[in-house]
């Protein structure tokens, strides 16, 4: 349950990011919006990993293995979403330069 909600945030942060990216685009406009929606998920992908290792992995006395395994798979998600909605706006600025 949690992890379908952190991707449906995540999906809807990129689906945000490449529309602001697209409007300024369109605008002329310099949007620094998007850029502070990428840098913030591929923080948050780079924050998952660290508290990962901050937290560890331990097996019980029963022979269990105790570790934030949601952390993995959420934190290269997010750190995807960051770098792709990044070189979203880095080839979406080379046009716009382009066409000048």
């Amino acid at each position: 349950m949690v992890v379908t909600i952190i991707f449906l945030t995540t999906a809807t942060a990129v689906l945000f990011s490449l529309a602001c990216s697209v409007r300024a685009v369109i605008n002329r406009e310099p949007h620094r919006l998007s850029w502070i929606v990428n840098a913030t998920l591929l923080l948050a992908g780079i924050a998952c990993f660290i508290a990962l290792n901050l937290i560890g992995s331990y097996v019980a006395k029963d022979g269990v293995l105790h570790e934030p395994f949601a952390l993995i798979p959420i934190g290269y998600l997010l750190s995807f979403a960051g770098i792709l909605g990044t070189l979203w706006r880095i080839a979406l600025n080379f046009l716009q330069e382009r066409s000048h």
